[in-house]
């Protein structure tokens, strides 16, 4: 059994990924707010763009059109992830694509590609909710500065 084998944790209702080096009582900063629906609605409506990915069951258009229905699920799902340290394995897949790196480079030439991790919606929601409550630590932390 490899490491990432060997982290991979099984609730009952859902299969989930923890990172080995990674302790929640540590992190108070991660569980220490509750997400809300109003907060996931606020990060699913804002001007960033979300595209669809092909990993995606409903599309960003969908989920924008029924935020109403879909954020306190979505609230759920980040409260329970920041409480247990643990992230939807399903939400760590990507879909990965080659761009070519500029425009007047040899196409026919694999060196010439960057890969691009085109993720799930709702797993960019997840990271912003994220960041939202890790950057304010951060950025008080006499490490980084």
């Amino acid at each position: 059994m490899n490491e990432t084998t060997s982290s991979r944790r099984h609730c009952s209702h859902q299969s989930v990924a923890r990172s080995p080096s990674v302790s929640t009582s540590d992190h108070s900063c991660l569980h220490s707010s509750h997400v809300t629906a109003e907060e996931v609605r606020r990060k699913l409506l804002s001007g960033m763009s979300y595209k669809s990915s092909s990993l995606d069951v409903l599309t960003c258009s969908l989920l924008k059109s029924c935020a109403h229905v879909i954020t306190p699920a979505i609230a759920r799902l980040a409260n329970l992830s920041l409480q247990t340290g643990k992230f939807p394995v399903r939400y760590k897949r990507a879909q990965v694509l080659p761009l070519l790196k500029k425009a007047r480079l040899d196409s026919s030439q694999p060196a010439n590609y960057r890969p691009i991790s085109n993720l799930p919606t709702v797993s960019k929601v997840l990271e912003r909710l994220v960041l939202a409550r890790l950057r304010p630590h951060l950025l008080n932390s006499p490490n980084f500065s």
